[in-house]
C-alpha cells in the first residue's frame, strides 16, 4: 500500500523515507568512491651525488667505501661522494665493501673494521689489503651505527664514533 505524498508546512511536498534512503545511499556512494581515488603518485625527486639510488622493489645499493687513516683521525670516503662521508645513508639489503688505505689516494693497505652496534652479520679484518664486502644489511630505521675500532695498516684510529652509517 502506498502512503500519499506528505505535505510540508510551507506547502511543498516533503521527502519520503524511502527518497531520504536513496539519496542517502547515492550521496555514500559517492563520498567512498571519492575516498578509494589516488592522486598521481608524484615524481620522486633525483637522488643527491653519492645517495643511493635504491627504491623499494629495486635493486639494492653496493656500497664502496675506502677508510684512509690521515695520521689517526681517520676519514670515511664512499664512491660518487666528494670529500669524506662520515655516515652515509644505506637501505636494508644493501652491501658494503671497504678498502683502506694510509693516505688518500695511497694504495690499499690491510685494515679491521669492528663495530659497537652492526646492521652487519659479522666484523671485517683484511690482514692481506683485499677489499671486504658485507652481507645484505639489516638494521634499524634511523639508527647510526658506528665503528668501536678501525685499524688501518696496524695504527689505531683515535676517531672510529665519529664514523660509521646511518640505516634509512
Amino acid at each position: 500500500m502506498l502512503a500519499p505524498p506528505m505535505i510540508s508546512d510551507d506547502g511543498g511536498l516533503a521527502m519520503t523515507s524511502r527518497k531520504v534512503r536513496f539519496i542517502l545511499a547515492v550521496v555514500v556512494f559517492f563520498l567512498m568512491v571519492l575516498m578509494g581515488c589516488n592522486k598521481a603518485e608524484q615524481p620522486r625527486p633525483a637522488p643527491k651525488p653519492g645517495q643511493p639510488t635504491h627504491q623499494p622493489g629495486l635493486l639494492a645499493t653496493a656500497w664502496q667505501v675506502t677508510l684512509v687513516y690521515n695520521g689517526g683521525a681517520c676519514l670515511q670516503y664512499v664512491s660518487g661522494t666528494p670529500g669524506a662521508t662520515p655516515f652515509p645513508v644505506i637501505n636494508g639489503d644493501d652491501t658494503v665493501t671497504w678498502t683502506a688505505s694510509s693516505f688518500v689516494g695511497g694504495p690499499a693497505t690491510p685494515f679491521d673494521v669492528q663495530f659497537s652496534a652492526s646492521p652487519f652479520p659479522t666484523d671485517f679484518n683484511s690482514p692481506n689489503a683485499a677489499a671486504m664486502t658485507s652481507a645484505p644489511v639489516n638494521g634499524i630505521h634511523g639508527v647510526h651505527y658506528t665503528y668501536a675500532t678501525i685499524t688501518i695498516n696496524g695504527n689505531p684510529c683515535n676517531n672510529p664514533y665519529q664514523l660509521g652509517f646511518v640505516m634509512r
